[in-house]
């Protein structure tokens, strides 16, 4: 019989708490509570977090700011490419000084991959209700997910 593995109510990444919260059965989530940055752990199926995720977690919280910083840098360049067909009123946004990306938060899976997800941007063509997300691999921004067309997925579900 294989054995089943306890998944914690609570861990701590580098005196940073996550605290499980409620969530479907065939996933587990965490959400760091005593932190500047807004981090999210998942893990489907559920499970604890790994070392290697832990790792992970800590380099997320501790250069959050840099992080957040280049996912509008990268942002900001990405955004102008014809295949977003962004309005010009929105390709103006992106030629301001601060491009309107805000309340930044990460969502980091249980195998590694993570984004950094802006929740408020002035971007409704792409946005949505949800925002916009820059998929990372490390320290790197990747690429853009575009959020807005979750509204279809769950309008389909």
């Amino acid at each position: 019989m294989v054995e089943q593995q306890e998944i914690p109510e609570k861990f701590s990444v580098n005196g940073t708490d996550f605290v499980a919260v409620d969530s479907p059965e065939d996933l587990s989530c965490w959400v760091a509570v005593n932190s500047d940055a807004e981090v999210s752990f998942i893990a489907e199926p559920p499970e604890a977090p790994s070392l290697q995720i832990i790792e992970l977690l800590a380099q997320i919280i501790e250069n959050f700011s840099e992080v957040t910083e280049a996912a509008a840098g990268f942002l900001r360049t990405e955004l102008r490419d014809e295949e977003f067909a962004l309005p010009e009123a929105e390709i103006a946004l992106l030629e301001a000084e601060t491009a309107p990306f805000d309340l930044p938060d990460a969502v980091v899976w249980s195998d590694g991959s993570w984004m950094l997800r802006f929740s408020e941007t002035g971007f409704e063509s792409l946005a949505g209700d949800y925002g916009i997300g820059v998929n990372f691999i490390g320290q790197k921004p990747e690429s853009v997910e575009v959020l807005a067309d979750l509204d279809e997925v769950g309008d389909d579900a």
